[in-house]
């Protein structure tokens, strides 16, 4: 069986081969044949290209469930750091508790909130400012006889 290409076909073939217009020696046609179609595509230049790969719909299908469970851990992760820098600053004094829920809105919508929430001042006391025991130093200590 012979295949016969005409002067237009001869050109495309060649051209899309990548091969000169004059190019003549069959041999070199055909490696170059047996080249593009046995070299692995490079997706990221298939995709800069404008091209695409022809996948198994059922690969296609574990792709994107994984694609799906990929997005569900990476959007519960951003929200457990969100929460995390809430709870911190609650803890030291940052945030008052009654202002959690405008917080937690505030960084769902934008990231950057989290650098003026770290940027707060402590305007809450979290630790003990004053207390009614007099302490070891002494000074406020009963006098011996009082204790009968």
């Amino acid at each position: 069986m012979a295949i016969t290409f005409d002067d237009a076909a001869q050109k495309r073939l060649l051209e899309a081969l990548g091969l000169p217009d004059d190019e003549s020696n069959p041999e070199t046609v055909l490696l170059a044949v047996e080249d593009a179609v046995t070299t692995p595509v490079d997706p990221a230049v298939a995709a800069a290209a404008g091209a695409t790969i022809p996948i198994d719909i059922v690969k296609y299908e574990e792709l994107k469930a994984a694609a799906a469970q990929g997005a569900t851990i990476a959007a519960a992760a951003a929200k457990r750091e969100r929460e995390q820098k809430i709870t911190d600053a609650i803890r030291e004094g940052r945030l008052a508790p009654a202002n959690a829920d405008k917080w937690r809105t505030l960084l769902e919508q934008s990231p950057e909130a989290a650098k003026v929430l770290a940027s707060m001042p402590v305007t809450i006391p979290v630790t003990e400012i004053g207390h009614s025991d007099p302490g070891t130093d002494g000074a406020a200590e009963e006098p011996t006889g009082w204790i009968r």
